[in-house]
C-alpha cells in the first residue's frame, strides 16, 4: 500500500472518529445545556455544546436570585408575549438519567408553559413544566406518554403562591430506566426539598418512553399559547441524577433588618415581606450588630407585625432564629411566634419574655394545649434594662426525645441551655415545623404585646455555630458624665442607681477620649455614698474578661471600690480592694468560696494612696486557665503589668467562673469599707485586652523634673 493511500485511509478514519464524537451523546456527568441569561449573552449556552437560543421579545434584567451559587448577574424576563427557542434541536435521545434545574420568579395566575420540548407537546417522550395547569398556584413537571397524553411526574404547590415576588429553585430528576412501578422515576424538588415523585406509565408494552431530539421552547408553547409572565434564570440540563444536596437552597430564609424607609422588607431575597400595625422606625440600634444596621423597629405595647403570606418552615429540619432585642416590659410578652397561637398549633416555635417570671424562654408546641420548653434564662441586664442583647435559638428537628440539646438558647453568644423534644404521642417523633404566618410583637397580632425594640430578626437554614453570633465586646462602661452619670455607655443597659454624693469635674487627663466627669465617694458608710447596678450584671458564661477603671484614692483605710455579689459572699465573684491588710496596696481578686478570696495580684499604689494623682488600673481574667496557670489573673497599673496569680480553684482543681449578680461601687453592698476618692471610666470587656487597648494613654507632659 502506497504512503498516499495509507495517509488517505488514516484521514478517513480520523474523520469517522470525529463524526462519532460530534454525534455521540454528552458524556455522563456533564452539562448538556446551561442558559445563564447573563447581560450581553442572553441567548448563549454556557455548556459549550452550542444550544444557543433564538429570542422574541424576552428581556435581559439584573433581577437575580440571591442564593444562586454561580453568582448570576442577570436573568431573562418574559412579559406574557415573549418566547425563546433553541437554534437547533436539543438531543436528549440516548440519555437515561437527567436533571433539569432552573430558578423561577413567576408573576402570573393563568396556565403557563415556561419550558417544553417538542412542537406543541405533540411528541411522545417530550418533557415539560407547567404552571397553574388545572390547579392555581401549582407547578407540574411531566413527560409525554403519547401525543397530548401526559405522564404526570408531580404536582406541587408553588411556595407562597405564584405572584409572591420571590425567586425559588426548581429541579426535575428523570430516571428513564425506572420501571412503571417505580414511583421515584420522576421527582420534583423546590428549594432543595423533595415535593414528590411519580412513576412512568410507560408505553403499551410497559416500558418507559425514551427521551427525544427536538426543539426546546422557553416562555410559551411553540404554537404561541400558554405564555409565561415572570423571570427565569440559570436553567441547566445535566446528564445524571444530581443529589438534592447540590441544589441551591436559601441559607437565609427571612431577614428583617428594619432599616429606615424599609421597615417591612425582607433582606433575604425570599420575599417574606411584613405587614405593620403601629410599629415605628427608630435609629436606636445595637452597637455590636456586625451588619452595621442604621435602624430598628419599636413596638409600643399595642403594635404588631406579621408576614404578609405564610412562612413555610415545614420542610426544614435544622434552623437558627436570631434577633437583637431591647425590651422595656416586665409582663408576659411575645416578641416572636411562628403560629397563630402556640397553644393550638403543634410544631409552632416562639420566644417568650417574662413567662411565669422566668425571664426569656424559647418554646415549641408539643400537642395543644401544651408547650415544650426549650430553654429559659434571665436576660442579661433584666427585661427593662434599656439595653440591647442578642438572642439565638437553634433547632435540630431530626433529634430524638433522648437528646437534651435538640433545641438550644444562646444570649450574647453564650449557651444558656437546651432541651429535648417532647414526642408526638403517636409516632414518637419530634413535632415538625409549620407553614404559618410569623408574628412579631404579639401573639396573633393581638395579645401578649411586646414593648421595646427588635432588630436584625433572621431565620437561617441550618444550625449556625455560636462563634458566628454577635457578642458585646464591651459589657458595661460607666463614664460618670454630667447630665446622666448613671448611664451605661456600652449599650448593654447596665445602668447604675443614682445614690452617690457628688459628680465631679476632676477627671484623669490621660483617658483615651475626653472625660468630663467622675464619681466622688465621700467615705461615709450610708446609702447615699455608694452605687450599684440596677439589675444583676451578667458575667456568667464569659471565660475571658478585662475590668478597667481610673482611681484617685484619698484614704489609708481598707476600702472596696468595686465588688460583685452581696458582701463578697458568692464564689466566683470579682472585687478590687484598697489597703486590705497592707497600706498603700491595691488588690484584684476572685472569690473561691464565700468570704474566701483567690488573690489575683496585689501591688503598691503608685505614689501612695493620698498623693492626689489619677492612675489607670486593669484586671484581666482567663477563667479557662488551669489552677497551675500563673497568668490566669493579671493586674496592670497605668498599662504596666504588675504580675499575675493562678486560680486556686475548687476542691477538684477546676477554676471558679464569674457570676451573675449586682455590682457595687464605692463600698460593699452593706455599705461597709467605703471608699474616699474619685472613680472614673470603669469598663468591663468580654475578652482579655492587650495593654495598648486599655482606656489609658500614658500620662503626657513632665513626669519628673530634676534640676
Amino acid at each position: 500500500m502506497s504512503n498516499s493511500m495509507r495517509q488517505g485511509m488514516q484521514a478517513i478514519a480520523l474523520i469517522a472518529v470525529m463524526v462519532r464524537m460530534m454525534t455521540s451523546p454528552v458524556a455522563r456527568g456533564e452539562t448538556i445545556a446551561w442558559w445563564r441569561f447573563e447581560p450581553g449573552a442572553l441567548t448563549e449556552d454556557s455548556s459549550g455544546n452550542g444550544y444557543s437560543l433564538t429570542n422574541t421579545a424576552a428581556l435581559s434584567t439584573n433581577d437575580v436570585p440571591v442564593y444562586d451559587p454561580n453568582g448570576s448577574t442577570g436573568s431573562v424576563y418574559f412579559n406574557g408575549a415573549a418566547v425563546m427557542r433553541t437554534l437547533s434541536t436539543l438531543d436528549l435521545s440516548g440519555h437515561t438519567n437527567l436533571t433539569i434545574q432552573w430558578f423561577m420568579k413567576p408573576q402570573t395566575s393563568g396556565t403557563a408553559v415556561y419550558w417544553e420540548q417538542s412542537p406543541n407537546g405533540a411528541t411522545a417522550g417530550a418533557l415539560a413544566s407547567y404552571l397553574n395547569n388545572d390547579v392555581a398556584n401549582r407547578v407540574e413537571v411531566l413527560q409525554r406518554l403519547t401525543p397530548f397524553s401526559a405522564t404526570l411526574a408531580v404536582t406541587s404547590a408553588v411556595p407562597a403562591g405564584t405572584s409572591d415576588g420571590r425567586w425559588h429553585h426548581y429541579a426535575m430528576t428523570i430516571d428513564t430506566a425506572g420501571s412503571p412501578t417505580n414511583l421515584a422515576a420522576i421527582k420534583l424538588y423546590i428549594d432543595g426539598v423533595l415535593r414528590g415523585g411519580h412513576f412512568f406509565r410507560g408505553s403499551s408494552d410497559g416500558n418507559p418512553v425514551s427521551l427525544i431530539n427536538d426543539y426546546l421552547y422557553l416562555g410559551a408553547r411553540s404554537s404561541g399559547a400558554y405564555y409565561f409572565t415572570g423571570y427565569l434564570d440559570e436553567m441547566r440540563i445535566s446528564d445524571e441524577i444530581l443529589s438534592p444536596d447540590s441544589f441551591p437552597r436559601p441559607e437565609t430564609i427571612a431577614w428583617w433588618r428594619f432599616e429606615p424607609g424599609a421597615l417591612t422588607e425582607d433582606s433575604s431575597g425570599c420575599g417574606n415581606i411584613l405587614s405593620n400595625t403601629g410599629t415605628t422606625s427608630t435609629n436606636d440600634v445595637p452597637a455590636n450588630d456586625p451588619n452595621g444596621g442604621t435602624g430598628s423597629a419599636y413596638f409600643n405595647g399595642s403594635a404588631a407585625m406579621q408576614t404578609v403570606s405564610t412562612l413555610d418552615l415545614s420542610d426544614y429540619t435544622n434552623l437558627t432564629i436570631q434577633l437583637f432585642m431591647k425590651p422595656a416590659v416586665s409582663a408576659l410578652a411575645i416578641p416572636l411566634e411562628h403560629s397563630p397561637n402556640l397553644n393550638t398549633y403543634r410544631g409552632g416555635v416562639a420566644i417568650y419574655l417574662n413567662n411565669d417570671g422566668k425571664g426569656i424562654q424559647s418554646l415549641q408546641t408539643l400537642n395543644a394545649p401544651g408547650t415544650t420548653l426549650i430553654a429559659e434564662s434571665d436576660p442579661p441586664g433584666g427585661t427593662a434594662c434599656g439595653g440591647w442583647h442578642h438572642y439565638a435559638v437553634t433547632i435540630d428537628a431530626t433529634q430524638t426525645y433522648t437528646n437534651a440539646t435538640a433545641m438550644k438558647l444562646y444570649i450574647d453568644g453564650i449557651y444558656q441551655g437546651g432541651q429535648r423534644f417532647y414526642l408526638n404521642s403517636s409516632g414518637g417523633d419530634p413535632a415538625s415545623l409549620l407553614s404559618q404566618v410569623l408574628y412579631l410583637g404579639a401573639r396573633g397580632g393581638s395579645s401578649y404585646r411586646f414593648t421595646g425594640c427588635l432588630d436584625e430578626v433572621r431565620i437561617s437554614n441550618g444550625i449556625l455555630s455560636p462563634d458566628t453570633f454577635p457578642r458585646s465586646r464591651t459589657l458595661a462602661y460607666w463614664r460618670f458624665e454630667p447630665g446622666d452619670p448613671t448611664a451605661d455607655s456600652s449599650g448593654c443597659g447596665n445602668r447604675l442607681t443614682n445614690s452617690w454624693a457628688i459628680v465631679s469635674n476632676d477627671v484623669p487627663v490621660f483617658v483615651n477620649g475626653a472625660s468630663a466627669g467622675s464619681a466622688y465617694f465621700t467615705g461615709s458608710p450610708s446609702a447615699s455614698k455608694r452605687t450599684a447596678t440596677l439589675v444583676p450584671l451578667c458575667l456568667a458564661g464569659y471565660t475571658n474578661l478585662t475590668v478597667e477603671w481610673f482611681l484617685k484614692p484619698q484614704t489609708t483605710s481598707t476600702a472596696v471600690f468595686w465588688e460583685q455579689s452581696p458582701s463578697g459572699g458568692t464564689a466566683g465573684s470579682l472585687a478590687s480592694y484598697l489597703n486590705n491588710d497592707d497600706v498603700n496596696y491595691i488588690e484584684v481578686l476572685q472569690r473561691l468560696s464565700p468570704n474566701q478570696a483567690t488573690l489575683a495580684a496585689r501591688h503598691a499604689v503608685p505614689g501612695g494612696t493620698a498623693n492626689g494623682a489619677w492612675h489607670h488600673y486593669a484586671m484581666t481574667i482567663d477563667t479557662a486557665g488551669s489552677p497551675t496557670n500563673l497568668m490566669a489573673i493579671h493586674l496592670y497599673i497605668d498599662g504596666v503589668d504588675q504580675g499575675g496569680q493562678l486560680f486556686r480553684g475548687t476542691s477538684d482543681g477546676s477554676a471558679v467562673h464569674p457570676i451573675n449578680d449586682y455590682l457595687y461601687l464605692g463600698a460593699r453592698s452593706n455599705y461597709s469599707y467605703p471608699l474616699t476618692g474619685f472613680l472614673d471610666e470603669m469598663r468591663i470587656s468580654s475578652e482579655i485586652l492587650a495593654p495598648e487597648e486599655f482606656l489609658c494613654a500614658r500620662p503626657k507632659g513632665t513626669m519628673v523634673l530634676i534640676r
